[in-house]
């Protein structure tokens, strides 16, 4: 089976056991040297200004853009960092971004912004890619999902189908990177809690989280979406309608003239 025919079974099972509001997208990170898809809108060059990662993520998933960001069409300076595309500079890992606006002192923010898990090696890709995954024609690094907290449980409970136990991921409120290194450099799926600059500028919804899939993990999750969708967890969360319900004395109060 073709990546692209294994991308298009998986958009089918999505659209019917989560049914998300947005496109599920796939993203690459292209090497260095390589070129990125052909068809994909590079921002500076197509219109002239620059973009932040969240918003490519967001004209993918809800416009079916293809886009491609390199070091000319990023706008989001830490996020220059953190994909490898600029230096990892002592002025951001000393905590100097998130001091007084995340953290109360530069020590605090620096234990953020020295956190490995963010950063990219750097030079080692050129571009980020993203897009719709039954649109693109290129093979992704994972896939992404956006949807609501019950939606995304569900996507928590295909993933421990097979294994059980409990699913771990990191949180920190803000940043867009951390995730798709953790994607990449463990080949597992993360749970995704956008931050504030992905909810500003790429205006991300309160009500929206996002799950992420490494490809080789497609299948497992299709098993287990269907598995426990037969095991009737299902979404929309199913509810309790057989009983009697109670109604107001003066409603009732009705019955007693048909006695």
């Amino acid at each position: 089976m073709s990546t692209q025919e294994l991308l298009q079974r998986f958009d089918a099972a999505v659209a019917k056991y989560i049914r998300p509001q947005t496109m599920p997208i796939g993203i690459k990170m292209v090497p260095a040297g390589e070129e990125p898809p052909a068809k994909a809108r590079q921002p500076k060059r197509d219109y002239g200004y620059r973009y932040a990662i969240c918003q490519a993520t967001t004209a993918a998933r809800k416009l079916g853009w293809t886009m491609a960001i390199g070091k000319e069409d990023l706008s989001c300076p830490p996020a220059l960092s953190y994909f490898g595309f600029r230096p990892r500079e002592s002025y951001l890992t000393e905590g100097n971004l998130g001091y007084k606006m995340y953290n109360e002192s530069l020590e605090a923010a620096s234990n953020y912004d020295n956190d490995d898990v963010l950063y990219f090696p750097e030079g080692k890709y050129d571009y980020f890619v993203v897009g719709p995954i039954t649109r693109i024609d290129f093979d992704p690094d994972f896939v992404v999902v956006y949807g609501m907290p019950a939606q995304i449980n569900r996507f928590i409970q295909a993933r421990l189908w097979k294994d059980g136990g409990m699913m771990t991921s990191s949180f920190a409120g803000r940043g867009c990177a951390g995730w798709a290194v953790k994607t990449i450099e463990t080949g597992e799926c993360q749970i995704v809690l956008p931050g504030n600059g992905e909810r500003v500028f790429a205006h991300t919804q309160d009500h929206e989280m996002a799950f992420t899939i490494p490809l080789a993990k497609l299948e497992e999750i299709m098993v287990g979406l269907e598995g426990t969708h037969k095991g009737q967890v299902r979404y929309p969360i199913t509810t309790w309608v057989n009983y009697e319900g109670v109604f107001p004395p003066h409603y009732r109060k009705l019955e007693d003239y048909w006695e």
